[in-house]
């Protein structure tokens, strides 16, 4: 569980992250980091309360005073029921406006992108992945995932991740890539898992190999489906794995890419392809 309250600002939105329990003793700090996100700049939000099991009721005040001090949007992710439950008796939907997810969080902050690159990658090229996703996970790490709704992702939204496997998709038509992002606390679950249960605290050097892996077989069965199918002519590929806390990822693409939210219980992950077409 997180022990800190943090706010970072993503550019697009500001982002708040809530320790476990919002009590007394973090009345210093929620005020000092809720005054962060007030003279950031920042017109969007989005409260991750996916550590916090508690907030003291005194600290109500708190939330719905910088609420009317903000002239923003604020959308609130990953709130437990519990929890969910006690702010909207107390009258506080409006204040923290739960949305469920991320993905869910950025299309209701207005940051979701028109077409552009949605054209281009069309439903025949992009059902390979989601299938090879879906089946992976099932059948390498006995977890079952759920599709959530793809999303055009411009450079400027950051993924809350803390690791992500990558592979380079080459093809005589386009080239670009392929990246498998993560929270600790999903990826962890999802290798927990894999291994029937054993319970894990941290990612390793051993552990983050399963991402890369995780990527190679993703893009492995999805090229032998688009290369029988269509003729990409995809080539073969080596994976690597980046991870560290809130890190972001960089395309060399120059366009937008696309990102397909995977749900597992209450959480989520994300595949997230871009290419550029090649102009010969």
């Amino acid at each position: 569980m997180s022990d800190e309250i943090t706010f970072d600002n993503k550019g697009s939105h500001g982002l708040f992250i809530f320790s476990e329990n919002i009590g007394l003793e973090e009345e210093e700090l929620l005020t000092a980091v809720l005054e962060a996100g007030k003279i950031s700049g920042c017109d969007k939000f989005i409260f991750d309360l996916r550590n916090t099991i508690n907030i003291d009721t005194k600290f109500y005040r708190t939330f719905t005073t910088f609420s009317n001090s903000i002239d923003a949007t604020i959308a609130t992710i990953n709130l437990g029921k519990t929890l969910k439950k006690e702010l909207i008796d107390a009258g506080l939907e409006n204040v923290f406006n739960p949305v469920g997810t991320y993905s869910n969080a950025i299309a209701t902050l207005g940051l979701v992108s028109s077409k552009s690159q949605s054209q281009a990658l069309d439903v025949e090229f992009l059902n390979p992945f989601i299938k090879a996703t879906i089946d992976t996970f099932g059948v390498q790490a006995n977890t079952e995932i759920v599709l959530g709704k793809p999303f055009v992702k411009e450079s400027k939204i950051n993924l809350p991740m803390d690791i992500a496997g990558i592979i380079g998709i080459t093809s005589i038509k386009f080239s670009g890539n392929l990246a498998l992002c993560f929270s600790s606390d999903i990826f962890l679950k999802i290798y927990s898992n894999m291994l029937g249960g054993e319970k894990f605290e941290k990612i390793d050097d051993e552990i983050e190999d399963a991402a890369g892996e995780f990527t190679n077989i993703i893009l492995g069965q999805a090229k032998a489906s688009l290369n029988d199918k269509k003729g990409y002519q995809i080539d073969k590929a080596i994976p690597s794995v980046i991870r560290g806390k809130g890190i972001t990822l960089n395309h060399l693409s120059a366009t937008a890419s696309i990102v397909v939210p995977f749900i597992v219980e209450e959480d989520e992950f994300y595949l997230d392809i871009c290419f550029d077409e090649n102009s010969n």
